[in-house]
């Protein structure tokens, strides 16, 4: 989980640093996009761990009851 967010904070800078000219509207583009890559790697990483659980698996959950 820190490296994801060693990613975004990267693609945040490096995009906020690439689109001076937008102003708020360029840090807010930014944050988006380093959203975006962010849950596209995590996404892709999730896939071999969820096709491995078992058929019919679901969370327990631990609601507390």
């Amino acid at each position: 989980m820190a490296w994801l967010q060693g990613v975004f904070c990267a693609v945040m800078l490096g995009l906020t640093l690439l689109l001076p000219r937008m102003g708020l509207v360029g840090a807010g583009v930014a944050e988006v996009a380093g959203l975006a890559v962010v849950a596209l790697v995590a996404a892709v990483r999730l896939v071999p761990v969820v096709r491995a659980a078992p058929e019919g698996a679901a969370p327990t959950g631990g609601g507390g009851r």
